[in-house]
């Protein structure tokens, strides 16, 4: 029998913030990174260049980590820059620096990624509590236009950090089994959102687009609103304990059918 797949939460978000142009912000970005509300530090970075600048930065994390990210991120030869904990599939975070706007037509051309591994949490509950209002720092220091964090098997969790996939049109639990709508992606953090996952970011357009607040409140009854920065964030369940549960699957559901009129579509 095949061991079921380890479970994941991870944030993805879409922004057109140019970091690297702005000193202040990637101070405030670094910080975050290496942040105590991380349940374990990072030990590995990637620094990705852009094609044909500089050599890639890979391994163990250097001897001033901090001033090293930061330093990094203000290149206008950095692509983005990634760190992980130790061992395979472990925590991680990701940042674009923002040096590509020239090479894309997306509306948010550049991505946030950080995601922790719930089986390698102490205290599951308190340690993703915490790390949530992390994330939520990191989307409005970064500028984020809309995100999410999802909950669920890690492969999965992964895919649907890299691209904005459509669910399965058979089965809205198989969040990624619908594929991806290239074309549509052009326009996500403007006139489209990504899918809802546990955790969604919305800004006050895409808000407006599906009724407000109190017309989420009364078709999803979820168990979090938060103001953060410019966005509404969206919360299903109270806690990571009941994040992969059929209560989550079913408000899901029921919030995808609300923000049809905003969705990528399939």
């Amino acid at each position: 029998m095949r061991k079921p797949e380890p479970l994941r939460t991870g944030l993805a978000g879409v922004y057109a913030t140019e970091v690297y142009r702005e000193p202040e912000r990637v101070k405030r970005i670094a910080r975050l990174i290496f942040d105590e509300r991380w349940p374990r530090p990072f030990s590995k970075w990637h620094v990705q260049p852009l094609g044909g600048t500089v050599d890639i930065r890979r391994g163990r994390l250097p001897d001033d980590p901090l001033a090293e990210v930061e330093a990094s991120l203000s290149a206008s030869t950095t692509h983005w820059v990634d760190l992980k904990s130790p061992g395979d599939m472990g925590h991680a975070v990701s940042v674009d620096a923002g040096t590509t706007r020239d090479w894309s037509p997306r509306i948010c051309p550049f991505r946030l990624t950080a995601s922790l591994a719930l089986d390698r949490l102490k205290e599951p509950g308190r340690d993703v509590e915490r790390w949530v209002t992390l994330a939520h720092d990191l989307v409005s220091t970064v500028g984020v236009r809309n995100g999410t964090i999802t909950v669920g098997p890690e492969g999965d969790v992964v895919l649907d950090q890299a691209y904005p996939n459509v669910p399965d049109p058979n089965d809205h639990l198989r969040i990624i089994g619908g594929g991806t709508n290239v074309d549509a992606q052009v326009h996500v953090g403007g006139k489209y959102a990504r899918y809802p996952r546990w955790g969604t970011y919305l800004n006050a357009e895409h808000v407006a687009a599906i009724g407000g607040r109190d017309r989420i409140a009364r078709a999803v009854e979820p168990a979090v609103f938060e103001e953060v920065g410019d966005l509404l964030y969206i919360q299903l369940t109270a806690g990571i304990e009941d994040a992969w549960t059929p209560l989550m699957w079913e408000k899901r559901l029921k919030f995808r059918q609300l923000m049809q009129p905003i969705l990528v579509p399939g």
